[in-house]
Order: C-alpha cells, then sequence, then structure tokens
C-alpha cells in the first residue's frame, strides 16, 4: 500500500511540473502604490459630480520592472453596482516624473487614450489623469522587491 501511495504522489508531482512553464518567470513589481484619494478627497469619492456617474471605491497601480503598470479601481454606480475595472498600460520615469501610456491594443480590442503625467515625491504618487479638470489621483507605496 505504501508504494501504491509514493507511485501515486510521484505522478501527481510530475503531472504538476509538467503543466508548469519554467521558462516564464513571473513579473517582477518594482513598486505598489494604492489610491488615497482624489483632488484631496478620501475614498470613497466620486469623479464626476453626477448622480449616474460611478464613485471610486479603491484603486491600485502596480509598476513591474518590464515598464508595465497595472491599474486597477474599484467603482460603484447605480446600474452596475460594484464593479473592477483594469487597464494595462506602460510607463517611464525621469527623476521624479512619471508618465503613463497606452500600449498598442491588440487587433479588435477597445482603443486606449490614456496619457498620464505625474510626480512620484518619496513613497507618494500624485497622478495627473484629466488636466482640463485637474483630476488628480494621489496614491501612497505599499512594497517594493
Amino acid at each position: 500500500m505504501r508504494l501504491v501511495c509514493q507511485k501515486a504522489f510521484l505522478l501527481a508531482l510530475v503531472v504538476t511540473l509538467a503543466c508548469h512553464d519554467g521558462s516564464t518567470a513571473p513579473p517582477v513589481v518594482v513598486v505598489g502604490f494604492a489610491l488615497v484619494n482624489i483632488n484631496g478627497r478620501p475614498l470613497p469619492t466620486f469623479v464626476s459630480p453626477i448622480p449616474e456617474a460611478p464613485s471610486i471605491t479603491s484603486g491600485s497601480l502596480v509598476l513591474y520592472a518590464s515598464g508595465r503598470a497595472v491599474m486597477t479601481e474599484q467603482k460603484r454606480d447605480l446600474v452596475n453596482g460594484d464593479f473592477t475595472v483594469t487597464t494595462t498600460l506602460g510607463y517611464t520615469i525621469i527623476g521624479d516624473k512619471i508618465a503613463i501610456f497606452c500600449l498598442a491594443p491588440p487587433p479588435g480590442a477597445a482603443t486606449c487614450i490614456a496619457g498620464y503625467a505625474g510626480t512620484i515625491s518619496g513613497l507618494n504618487l500624485s497622478l495627473t489623469i484629466d488636466p482640463r479638470q485637474p483630476l488628480v489621483y494621489n496614491y501612497s507605496s505599499y512594497g517594493a522587491e
């Protein structure tokens, strides 16, 4: 019976390892930021004062060593309830300035119109989302690797 259990364990281990692509390393996180406020208003808050517009309940921005950034916002509105919007973008940092931009969308995907600029100061990031309003997202770092 013991030999059968050992063979079953060995088989399960081999199958697990065979399904893992060892050449693909997980992305390296440079730093992650948690959304603290929008234009100084603590979360949850609105972006647009229109009652039907969604409120932002939380958000994050994760910067990867590959030059990719993942922006996530948890939102709530009257029609959809709670939902999450995640966008993968590119970024560059020069000094204390960060630029976040769209990557080329895959064929058939919606066109991305993002183009954000911000300033990193210590563990904080202020990112101007819409310079016409102005709409500023203020983040605080939650870790680095």
